[in-house]
């Protein structure tokens, strides 16, 4: 993920001044849940040590999809008292995400940001570019609210909470638990709120469908990561009950799956039972 800088903040409930994480530029190569923020409001987060009130901050940053060839500069009127002010920081934000960038991608798209002032704006430009649904959007707040409103319940009424709206309980729900969850551990203080998000996380993992199919795939992939080889992405692949898991298994063990690799995969469909052998030509054959 993107480095993140700090940003002064003032509690609006009570006052207390504290530092928090802050992204100046989301470029969704280095970073695959940078779209997935921006439509849930998900982008720079601050949530007070103090008294947990927390909330999305108005700043401004650079939203980058190289596939697209598209750079979103989002640049409120508060960026600056004027223009010369926010055409710097405008200038700034775009240097930064081309410096990180290698010369050979720096393409004349990236001098000409598309702006926007509203992120209600920006938003609906992302899912433009992303072939996302009003109704997902809409979606993606009701699961937003659902989330606080199982921290602000006892731990007791999880699940009756849970079975109400286990429809809402899907990989964005946990990206989101995720990302607010990384802005606490990153702002150092140790706060109830964290305590509780921890543990809610934790319930939805153990307690419903999606969450024990993201800590298989989790757990799969890790497996593999830690001793990358022909026989662990086998074995992992053949373990994968999903397709998502079998797409991040690919993209991270392409380079390994040559000649060899597939005449192991053959070995082991010729000595698997009818059935299993079944399943292994058509995981094969994807």
């Amino acid at each position: 993920m993107p480095p993140r800088f700090l940003a002064a903040v003032t509690c609006p409930s009570c006052g207390t001044r504290f530092q928090t994480p802050v992204q100046q530029v989301l470029d969704v190569r280095v970073d695959a849940d940078a779209a997935s923020r921006v439509l849930s409001g998900g982008v720079n987060v601050a949530v007070c040590p103090s008294c947990g009130t927390g909330g999305a901050l108005n700043l401004p940053f650079i939203y980058h999809d190289p596939e697209k060839e598209v750079a979103l500069l989002y640049l409120p009127v508060d960026s600056g008292s004027g223009m010369v002010e926010r055409q710097k920081v405008a200038g700034r934000l775009t240097r930064q995400l081309m410096d990180a960038m290698p010369p050979e991608e720096r393409k004349g798209y990236l001098l000409q940001p598309e702006t926007f002032i509203s992120m209600d704006t920006l938003v609906k430009r992302v899912l433009e570019l992303e072939g996302v649904s009003e109704e997902d959007l809409a979606r993606s707040q009701e699961q937003r609210e659902f989330v606080a409103a199982l921290l602000q319940a006892a731990q007791d009424q999880w699940p009756e909470m849970v079975a109400e709206k286990a429809a809402l309980i899907d990989e964005g729900l946990f990206a989101f638990l995720e990302y607010v969850l990384q802005l606490l551990q990153a702002s150092g203080q140790e706060t109830a709120d964290a305590e509780t998000l921890e543990a809610l996380h934790e319930y939805l993992v153990q307690e419903t469908d999606a969450g024990q199919a993201l800590a298989k795939r989790s757990e799969i992939v890790r497996t593999f990561a830690e001793n990358p080889s022909r026989e662990t992405l086998l074995d992992a692949l053949i373990q994968a009950s999903d397709d998502d898991t079998v797409a991040l298994l690919v993209q991270s063990g392409v380079s390994l799956m040559d000649y060899g690799f597939f005449q192991n995969f053959t070995d082991k469909i010729e000595a698997a039972p009818p059935d299993e052998a079944e399943r292994l030509k058509k995981r094969r054959a994807q």
